[in-house]
């Protein structure tokens, strides 16, 4: 119990009300939608990942393993290959090399010391993510992956800020409000997809979202920085936005084609069962024909004459 009072005791009235709203908020929803509990479990474990990564506690990346592993078994049955990948091969090791290195950078209060980045930093880091994208969105389609540009965006993202969050560069937040916004747009469109499952990650990454703002003030106390990252993600999120519309609308025209192509099949083949119904029909009147009009043998000529 002391410890419990320990770890929230740098907490203000307002975090913790915070982090309670949270937790219900997503309980709530997942009770409405009447889930399963692995989805409850992955919607939490999002969520105290990020809210205790905000205030710098090591105990969030603990979620964060579990959280990745869980969300990884979601995303393969969509299938958004990009996050799978992400979560399985980059995410959960990263986030267990993270917990030693934030472990050997804390303060005395029990919070990690965070880096700022330098301007050099931020100019590589922005041109490394555009080319990153663009090669892993051939990739996944390749791949025959589902949306995979905003699977490629999403996951190259989230790799760059999984990175700065390595490193204890706070501008990462910034990259996980970016992050979480193209996620929404993406799980709206797995949702029109018919995914009715998907609503509850909407909340969670809308919730997420909220959170990594809250963290990148959390860790650099400007409220300049704020409008920097609300503005990246102005910029980026009408580009995601019309990058899924215009895969969804790909694949409903492909759809249609091939809808038609089934119906053209089918009316081909109703054409050629009549075809084959009146032959057979045609062969029955023959055959009736001829057994009403029998052929007159040799004898029967004869006792004719």
């Amino acid at each position: 119990m002391n410890k419990i009072k320990n770890f929230f005791a740098d907490w203000s009235w307002k975090e913790k009300a915070w982090l309670a709203f949270v937790l219900i908020v997503q309980t709530v929803a997942w009770g409405i939608q009447k889930e399963s509990a692995f989805m409850l479990i992955m919607t939490l474990t999002s969520s105290l990942n990020l809210v205790l990564g905000a205030k710098g506690k090591v105990a969030g990346l603990y979620f964060a393993i579990i959280n990745s592993a869980l969300y990884a078994i979601n995303c393969m049955g969509i299938p958004l290959y990009g996050e799978v990948m992400y979560n399985l091969i980059y995410s959960i090791p990263v986030s267990a090399i993270a917990i030693f290195t934030w472990k050997k950078n804390m303060t005395k209060g029990g919070d990690v010391k965070f880096r700022t980045m330098t301007p050099k930093i931020i100019i590589t880091t922005a041109v490394v993510t555009i080319a990153g994208v663009l090669a892993y969105m051939q990739i996944l389609k390749w791949m025959g992956g589902n949306l995979p540009f905003m699977d490629s965006l999403t996951t190259v993202v989230s790799v760059v800020a999984s990175f700065l969050y390595l490193l204890r560069f706070s501008e990462q937040w910034a990259m996980w409000a970016i992050v979480n916004a193209l996620s929404i747009v993406m799980w709206i469109m797995v949702f029109m997809q018919g995914d009715s499952s998907a609503l509850l990650i909407i909340i969670m990454k809308s919730i997420n979202f909220m959170n990594s703002t809250y963290g990148f003030l959390n860790w650099r106390k400007l409220q300049k920085k704020l409008l920097v990252c609300l503005l990246l993600v102005c910029m980026v999120l009408p580009l995601g936005a019309c990058g899924s519309a215009v895969e969804v609308a790909k694949q409903a025209l492909e759809k249609k084609k091939q809808e038609e192509g089934q119906t053209t099949e089918e009316e081909v083949t109703e054409d050629e069962v009549t075809e084959d119904v009146e032959e057979e029909a045609g062969d029955s009147e023959e055959l009736s024909v001829s057994l009403d009009h029998p052929v007159l043998g040799e004898d029967d000529i004869a006792d004719y004459d």
